[in-house]
């Protein structure tokens, strides 16, 4: 049980076709070179990536004012992508550091902000949410921790697994969604957990680590949720479980019975 592609597309609406997502990994003498042209700073923090406690430092990165220019506002873009991509969708254990890759990336979607990319994003987050996982539960290094997009992973847990997981109260959406909604614009399965009133179970004792261990080994097979996703469709039940589906008949429009004042 894990992880995988449509649980993806379920819960972020990242597209999982498409390019892949191939990222250089820059020197170090590269990167750096690009950081001083770009923000106008000699950088001298250490290798393993960009410090983002520096740049908030720098004076340009003050809130971005609503009349900046084009090269402004591209600037503080790349800005939220290192932290989005470094923070978000590519979690890293280097902690304040956004990795050199990153960087990398990061140029290359500011460098054309207004054209599509087609890449699988999808893929490549799941990627590299197995990948931290597998550093994670292997302990491949003395520092092994989990990495990826572990807003991902928490979502996925909160949809099938009935452990330390608050209870949607209340649904609700900013706005109305009609027919006329573009499609990357509509929710998501995991925005119901991040724009709903949530309350939590008073009997989980949800700052206990062990506690929330056990109850993960004693969590029986009928009390996952295997298929979150299968919407409940009277008129495809059948189908549903492998037979014909009969097209069922029209329900009469007038009550027949005398006592209910039919005819």
């Amino acid at each position: 049980m894990t992880v995988t592609l449509r649980d993806v597309a379920m819960l972020t609406g990242l597209p999982i076709r498409g390019t892949p997502l191939v990222l250089p990994r820059p020197g170090k003498e590269q990167w750096k070179s690009y950081i001083h042209g770009r923000f106008n700073m000699h950088y001298d923090m250490k290798d393993v990536g960009l410090s983002m406690s520096w740049i908030h430092g720098l004076p340009q990165f003050s809130p971005c004012p609503p009349d900046a220019d084009e090269a402004t506002v591209m600037q503080h873009y790349e800005v939220y992508l290192y932290i989005f991509l470094g923070g978000i969708m590519f979690c890293n254990t280097a902690g304040d550091y956004v990795l050199p890759h990153i960087l990398w990336l990061a140029r290359e979607l500011t460098s054309r902000p207004y054209e599509p990319t087609h890449y699988s994003w999808g893929s490549a987050v799941l990627a590299a949410t197995y990948k931290g996982l597998c550093a994670a539960t292997q302990r491949s290094t003395k520092m092994g921790s989990i990495s990826g997009c572990l807003h991902l992973l928490q979502l996925w847990s909160w949809d099938y697994l009935p452990v330390c997981r608050p209870w949607v109260s209340k649904t609700y959406y900013p706005v109305p969604i009609s027919d006329g909604v573009a499609d990357d614009m509509r929710p998501t399965m995991g925005y119901r957990w991040l724009h709903a009133r949530l309350r939590w179970s008073h009997h989980h004792d949800h700052e206990n680590y062990s506690r929330v261990i056990s109850d993960l080994d004693v969590l029986s097979v009928d009390l996952v949720e295997w298929d979150p996703w299968q919407v409940y469709s009277p008129d495809r039940v059948q189908r549903q479980f492998g037979h014909r589906q009969l097209v069922p008949e029209e329900c009469p429009r007038k009550c027949k019975h005398p006592r209910l004042g039919g005819d």
